[in-house]
């Protein structure tokens, strides 16, 4: 009777962490949506966008238009000075 009842209590011990998602990492599991968090507050964020939109455009090389970002003093949506291409290949895809 005691083995039973402990198999009892093993699997609600599981469901309960199963359904409360304590085995997995929130980190991993929502990266875009902490970048899209990140970007949301960004205070150029709709110059940022239409620039790269309008080059883009216009046929412009990907390094084309992180140096137009990068002259007009603004900031990546990750705090850094200098844009590159990854960076203006993540606004293209998203």
């Amino acid at each position: 009777m005691k083995l039973q009842n402990r198999e009892r209590q093993r699997k609600r011990e599981q469901r309960r962490s199963a359904e409360s998602g304590a085995d997995t990492d929130v980190l991993t599991a929502n990266p875009f949506r902490i970048w899209g968090t990140i970007k949301q507050f960004h205070p150029h964020k709709k110059e940022i966008l239409t620039a790269v939109w309008v080059l883009n455009r216009m046929d412009a090389k990907r390094t084309v238009i992180a140096a137009a970002l990068g002259l007009q003093g603004w900031k990546t949506f990750y705090g850094r000075g200098e844009w590159t291409e990854a960076d203006v290949e993540d606004i293209l895809e998203g």
